[in-house]
């Protein structure tokens, strides 16, 4: 399956949750699997959850879509059971996505639950289970049915080719799939990012790794554009903003400082420093083997810091690799280190003074 585990995406009504946690524990040994409850794995701060699953979708391998009797309807003079609508809704959007080979419904039997299948799906083969009698029976009914899943997923692996973030923000939904699955194996995770005025940058890291309780264990060393550096004179733009620049280091300063006790009992190490020269190459490297990798244009004399896609790069870890992809890695990281250790000037923790 490569060097990673798969990801794949569970969906299901309130009712069925207790299922859905149920398939999770029955495939997390073939994939890094995100039930829909757990949001701060892909929900974007201050935006709602159904613009940031439509974000997410296309970033997940497989998605797993729970049908249970939620509610009822009669259809001439007979009661029968039908599924919530967000998740038909839910099986849609990753079907639009991912392909019907990727996307998985499992569904009570029909004989013996009278559950009502939409008219589009019949003729599909859908993995079933027998409607389990009470919660304690979950598992087992669900066993059979994971056990065909967890093949499917093993048989087809991880997408070959994802879709690029296109933005910092989306970068956030494939690096938390990659922390997460590190948090899973107790991998130290380790992110080097050469930023630029850190205007998206910050939040991600303050919400996602420095603010979140659950976050344990996370180097993050940051490179940020030097707003007091006199080469970038004139090529100040509305995307790279030296007064940006300067509110994200204060703001980073101000937030490290407070919460410096809590951090460390967490294993958490934030650091940032400031380039003095015009940028060219930015994005982020995960654990040395995954970068996002993006180039900082220039029109009209000033920077473009946005829009601006980014390129996700794999260099796996052991085994045979394309030779470009690992170039790329290796470049990024080299350049990070040489910024790093000459000529940057702390930004957080500050410099100690010499006695």
């Amino acid at each position: 399956m490569g060097d990673r585990l798969p990801t794949l995406f569970i969906g299901s009504s309130t009712e069925a949750l207790k299922i859905a946690r149920a398939a999770k524990a029955a495939l997390q040994g073939v994939a890094s699997v995100t039930l829909w409850t757990e949001r701060m794995k892909y929900q974007k701060v201050g935006e709602f959850f159904l613009d940031s699953l439509v974000g997410a979708s296309s970033h997940f391998d497989f998605a797993l879509l729970i049908f249970a009797p939620d509610d009822e309807i009669t259809i001439r003079q007979e009661t029968q059971y039908i599924v919530r609508d967000n998740v038909i809704f839910e099986l849609g959007l990753f079907w639009s996505q991912l392909g019907r080979h990727r996307t998985f419904v499992l569904a009570p039997t029909a004989s013996r639950a009278k559950h009502r299948i939409l008219s589009d799906l019949q003729g599909l083969t859908l993995p079933e289970y027998p409607p389990p009698r009470n919660v304690r029976s979950i598992a087992a009914a669900i066993q059979p049915a994971c056990d065909e899943l967890a093949r499917q997923v093993s048989t087809l692996g991880c997408r070959s080719a994802s879709l690029a973030p296109k933005s910092v923000s989306d970068v956030a939904v494939p690096l938390g799939a990659l922390m997460h699955a590190a948090h899973q194996t107790k991998t130290r995770m380790v992110i080097k990012n050469i930023g630029l005025d850190m205007e998206a940058t910050w939040p991600l890291v303050r919400d996602k790794i420095l603010g979140d309780a659950s976050a344990q264990g996370v180097t993050w060393h940051s490179l940020m554009v030097d707003a007091d550096s006199p080469h970038f004179e004139g090529l100040w733009s509305d995307t790279v903003s030296r007064e940006t620049a300067r509110n994200a280091a204060a703001n980073m300063k101000r937030f490290c400082a407070e919460h410096a006790p809590e951090l460390a009992r967490r294993g958490i190490e934030f650091a940032c420093r400031s380039y003095r020269s015009p940028p060219s190459i930015h994005g982020f490297l995960f654990n040395h083997t995954t970068a996002f990798l993006s180039l900082c244009g220039v029109k009209n004399g000033k920077l473009v810091g946005a829009p601006n896609p980014y390129l996700e790069i794999k260099r796996p870890e052991g085994g045979p690799s394309d030779p470009a992809s690992a170039h790329l890695v290796a470049a990024f990281d080299s350049w990070f280190d040489h910024h790093w250790h000459h000529g940057a000037t702390a930004v957080w923790p500050p410099e100690k003074a010499e006695a």
